[in-house]
């Protein structure tokens, strides 16, 4: 494994090319170089095997290539708090992660992995090089939306397979599924499995539909920012264990019409902006992986200003608010 690609930002902190962060990554965010395309045929992703997207893409960022020995010196000062490894769905790309995570593990720094299903004897294998973290992509919420965007190589029975092994194998707490708002799915659907994986013991990435150029999805529309915030929002109550799912209610369309929690204390979360922020790993916070510096924010890679939050309540959940 001679090369590795490389996010910007991450190529940018590391010091590999010359440019400006406007908010500093705190995770190096790696992906496997391979010169063709994935296997797999997400209708989002420009690594899709039909996508006409760039090969140095994937979802809005730039992911340049660079020789894994450079790489490697320049992790060594320890400037990021982890490692995430994403990974394309090629022949040998098992093999390709093992050698990647046997060069990357030595400097000490958390390695998380997202890598397509593969067997739990590999999961233990990569649990013993030292993987402190799974990620689990099934980007849809259930098996029907599964089906039409993931393509004919992946199953929704397989990723349920795979999220259970990681479970056993990393433990609670460990595996990540990350989980893609705007593919058509209703709020109550959304929230029907973000519930599920949570009672699995998982955590869950949450990104916004970003339409690539050269992808299946290409003209699709972003999901709104209000379905966007009250999906953010009811995640982290439920994570947290603050409320149930039977505590929030839904009107005819699947939407989140009503959190039967105390006003005070739901303004108290929202207030905190911790509901906002970029979700998923620790120390993961992706910035402008889905959304322009000018924004707007999907994910917060900083925990949102005073204003930002007033914002926030005043017109991105100002119905949710209204109905307490």
């Amino acid at each position: 494994m001679q090369y590795i690609r490389v996010s910007i930002g991450t190529a940018i902190l590391l010091k590999l090319v010359k440019g400006i962060c406007q908010t500093t990554p705190t995770t190096a965010y790696l992906m496997t170089y391979y010169n063709g395309k994935c296997k797999a045929n997400c209708a989002f992703c420009p690594q899709a095997k039909d996508s006409r997207g760039r090969s140095d893409m994937l979802s809005r960022v730039l992911w340049p290539k660079f020789r894994l020995s450079d790489v490697i010196n320049a992790l060594s000062s320890k400037t990021v708090k982890r490692i995430c490894i994403q990974t394309l769905n090629y022949n040998g790309f098992t093999r390709d992660v093992s050698r990647i995570v046997d060069s990357l593990i030595n400097i000490g720094i958390p390695i998380s992995l997202s890598i397509p299903p593969v067997s739990i004897s590999t999961l233990r294998e990569f649990k013993l090089k030292g993987v402190e973290r799974i990620g689990v992509s099934f980007d849809a919420v259930n098996p029907e939306i599964f089906s039409e965007i993931k393509g004919e190589t992946y199953s929704w029975s397989k990723h349920t397979r795979f999220l259970d092994n990681a479970l056993k194998i990393f433990g609670r707490g460990n595996v990540t599924v990350h989980i893609i708002i705007g593919l058509g799915e209703s709020e109550s659907e959304a929230l029907k499995f973000i519930n599920e994986v949570i009672s699995k013991g998982a955590s869950i990435g949450l990104f916004a539909f970003t339409p690539i150029q050269g992808t299946k999805l290409e003209h699709k529309v972003r999901p709104s920012i209000e379905k966007y915030r009250k999906l953010q929002l009811t995640t982290y109550l439920l994570e947290k264990g603050i409320i149930k799912l039977d505590d929030i209610e839904f009107n005819g369309r699947g939407e989140v019409l009503k959190i039967n929690i105390e006003r005070n204390r739901l303004l108290e979360v929202i207030d905190s902006g911790l509901p906002f922020i970029t979700r998923g790993c620790p120390d993961c916070n992706r910035p402008y992986y889905n959304e322009e510096p000018r924004g707007p924010y999907y994910n917060y890679p900083l925990k949102p200003s005073i204003n930002e939050i007033e914002r926030i309540k005043a017109l991105e959940i100002s119905s949710l608010l209204s109905h307490m």
